[in-house]
Parts: structure tokens; sequence; C-alpha cells
């Protein structure tokens, strides 16, 4: 099936052409949140303009409540788990701490899977659909502001840090991914403030960090990376500053 939303309404319709079904009961929220299709193509979830979470079967039927925002609060994102059991997004607002939120694709008992007075930035899935790994941004004098990372199983529980703690001095995390196995956390790590980045991997359940590339001269940074299997491609002036080289290093290293 194909689906499509106009301004306030959500349809779907067989892809080899035929009638289209409202999915929605309620106009669709104009926050910029797209519906998402589950990945095993069975609902699809969606954001009404009341701030309200619902699936709905991909072929029509009644749109089974998920969460509801409180007034002034709104959805900032969500994604749908590989395996489609459950729905993960950020609540937040202009004044408080941005929370992330679990709740079942076809309805339950919503769960905060951070701890407060956690802040959450960007958030991923696991592969395997177990855990979810979040930043959680963090204010120096009311003007810093750092990245912590941290990883929670995906129906809740008390989260486990990654990252080292940050000071002052840190910027701490730039940006994460997670391996395709679900076993390890990728990031990149600014240790002293001037964009200086290095590349860390980490047990997923936590554990100790180490470093994935090799000494950087002075003044050199890990630009950017991906990881692909058990490998991790990395663009950083490692041999020659200001001089950006791709390089290879494996999670298995160590």
């Amino acid at each position: 099936r194909v689906v499509y939303h106009t301004y306030t309404a959500l349809y779907s319709v067989p892809i080899t052409g035929g009638s289209s079904t409202q999915l929605n009961q309620t106009p669709l929220s104009d926050s910029g949140d797209p519906p998402q299709i589950s990945p095993d193509s069975s609902r699809v979830v969606h954001v009404a303009d009341s701030g309200v979470v619902y699936s709905t079967s991909i072929s029509g039927g009644p749109s089974t409540f998920l969460y509801a925002t409180p007034g002034g609060v709104v959805i900032l994102d969500f994604r749908i788990s590989p395996d489609s059991s459950r729905v993960v997004f950020t609540v937040g607002d202009s004044f408080d701490p941005t929370v992330l939120v679990s709740v079942p694709i076809d309805g339950g008992a919503p769960v905060q899977l951070n701890a407060p007075p956690d802040d959450v930035g960007n958030f991923l899935i696991s592969p395997d659909s177990a855990r979810v790994v979040y930043s959680n941004r963090v204010v120096h004098g009311g003007v810093f502001v750092s990245e912590e990372l941290f990883s929670v199983p995906i129906d809740g529980a008390t989260p486990i840090q990654l990252s080292p703690p940050i000071t002052s001095e840190r910027l701490g995390v730039r940006s994460f991914s997670i391996s395709s196995d679900s076993r390890r956390v990728v990031y990149r790590f600014d240790r002293a403030a001037f964009a200086r980045c290095a590349l860390f991997r980490v047990p997923i359940s936590g554990g100790h960090s180490r470093k994935l590339n090799t000494p950087l001269v002075p003044g050199g940074t890990v630009l950017s990376f991906d990881t692909q299997g058990n490998r991790v491609l990395y663009l950083a002036d490692q041999d020659t500053d200001s001089v950006f080289e791709l390089y290879l290093s494996y999670l298995t290293r160590f």
C-alpha cells in the first residue's frame, strides 16, 4: 500500500490502485511530523493536531490512542522500532527539559526512558529494537551546552551513561551511531572544546570506552564517520593538520 496525506487527512491506497481509505479520525498536526509506516508495513503512526499520537492499521479501521502531550508541549520527533513493536518519541517545549517516551505500537502504558533532569537531544533505536541510545544536553553557567551519551532498554529501566562525564572544559559528544549487530555505540567526542574530536566505541549496555582512531597530529580532529558492519570509516586530518583523508578502523580491534 501507499500512504499519503493532505493538510489534515491521512489516507492509504493499494499500490496497484484502488479506493483510498482515510486512516485518521482527527486532523493531523501541523507540527511537521510526517506519518510513519511501521517496518513490517502493518501500521501507520501519526500525530493529531491536539498533540495526540495515534496508531492505525495500514488498511484502515479505528485509530489506537498511544500518547497525549500536556498543554503547550509538542512531539518533537518520533521513530518506530525496527521490529515494529514500539514507538519512541521526544516531547518538549521552550521551558522544560525534553523527555524521551516509549509506548507499544498497538497501545499500552507509556514509559519515560530518560532520567530527570535529563534534557534529551538526539536518539537512536538499536537494530535489534532492544535499546535506545540518546544524548543528554548539559548546560554550564546558563550558556555552555554539552552532550553526554546514555543507553536504556526500550521498555524502560535506569539509563546507563556511555560517554565520559562532562566538565566545563569539554564539549562532549558531537555525533553517534549504533553498530549493525546492536552491541556497540560509536561516538565522536570533543575533549578540548576546540573542535578536536576523537572517535570512540563503547558497549551499548555500558562499559569502558576505547579510542578507534590512532593519535592525531596537533590540531587534528575526526570530522565525520560511518559504521559498516564491524568496520568504521572516518574522515580526519590524522597525519597532516588540515589535510583530511579517509581511514578505516575495526570495532573488534580490541
